[in-house]
């Protein structure tokens, strides 16, 4: 499912991707079912007259744990991050951290399913709808992503023509220099000031084709570099909308600026920062409006990025052989780590 919103696969293998998906999911949902009826010596479904009290739906228990700490002035963090986290079954209950733990377990019975639709959930509504918001956040990026194909192709035919514009010029050299300061300066065959023109033409043409070249090396590296800030950008959206896992927009953009600079050198990490820069500047405008909060604020909330960003160029300049995804993880949130 982590691959399926990969633009490389074709439509038929995304179907498959979801098939398969699915089969799982029904495969889970039926070992989960004939393991919590053997719990109940349950050999027969039909022998058995309240068979819907102890499954629902083939997968779901009818009671859930809800862990309830005392919220006090000693609570542990431990503690404190077990809070309201819910269980549906009673194996699954973690042991108290510490001795007098203070912490409760609430078990709510008859508890129906409906209630559980903020949950997250693996339907294929739910990937259509990741896949659609991906395609919409991405067309800006596509297109320019096209637009530096084209550049690149038009660069690669004009270092062609370059390329064959100094191998005629050589080719004409090649065929003065053995004339070349043999005759004098008045003799008909004297052809060494177009030799020395032929030459100059070479030399202003060598020098032209490395500036091109340069700026197709610039271009390829500005396409990669964009390239892995969409890559991460992606996996950002697949946690926040599938896996229901947020917090996670630091981990993702520092690691973006760190595998830009750790593959693509100074120039990947001049293009991560002008990036992440343009990014944060657009931000930092639409965080007034979509958060109604004060310009003081939404400069302050970009800043903790940038200080994210900068961490990450830093370590991925000083690190050149560790993963970023490594590098990066003291970023994560808690229940990340």
């Amino acid at each position: 499912m982590k691959n399926y919103n990969n633009p490389i696969l074709s439509e038929e293998i995304k179907n498959k991707i979801l098939d398969i998906h699915t089969e799982l999911q029904n495969l889970g949902k039926s070992i989960y079912r004939h393991s919590l009826l053997k719990q109940h010596n349950i050999v027969n479904e039909d022998d058995y007259d309240d068979l819907e009290g102890v499954v629902l739906k083939g997968g779901i228990s009818n009671v859930r744990y809800i862990w309830h700490s005392e919220q006090g002035e000693h609570t542990c963090d431990e503690c404190a991050e077990l809070d309201g986290q819910e269980f549906g079954m009673f194996d699954d209950i973690p042991e108290k951290p510490h001795p007098n733990c203070q912490c409760t377990i609430e078990m709510i019975e008859n508890y129906d399913e409906d209630e559980d639709e903020d949950e997250p959930c693996d339907t294929i509504i739910e990937v259509e709808n990741l896949i659609e918001n991906i395609e919409n956040s991405n067309n800006e990026a596509e297109s320019i992503l096209s637009s530096i194909e084209i550049d690149m192709s038009d660069i690669q035919d004009l270092l062609s023509k370059i390329q064959n514009f100094i191998d005629e010029i050589l080719s004409i050299i090649d065929e003065l220099e053995f004339e070349y300061g043999k005759h004098l300066p008045e003799c008909e065959n004297n052809i060494d000031e177009e030799y020395l023109q032929a030459c100059n033409q070479k030399s202003n043409l060598q020098n032209l084709l490395k500036d091109v070249f340069s700026i197709l090396t610039s271009l390829e590296t500005f396409k990669s570099t964009l390239s892995i800030f969409i890559s991460n950008y992606v996996e950002l959206l697949y946690h926040a909308y599938i896996l229901k896992e947020f917090e996670m927009d630091k981990y993702y953009h520092s690691k973006a600026n760190c595998e830009a600079t750790q593959k693509l050198g100074e120039l990947g990490e001049a293009y991560a920062t002008i990036l992440s820069d343009t990014k944060e500047v657009y931000d930092q405008y639409t965080y007034v409006h979509t958060h109604k909060v004060s310009v003081e604020d939404a400069v302050a909330d970009s800043e903790r990025d940038q200080v994210a960003n900068r961490l990450g160029r830093s370590r991925g300049r000083e690190n050149q052989n560790c993963q970023c995804s490594t590098l990066m993880r003291d970023l994560l949130p808690k229940y990340k780590k």
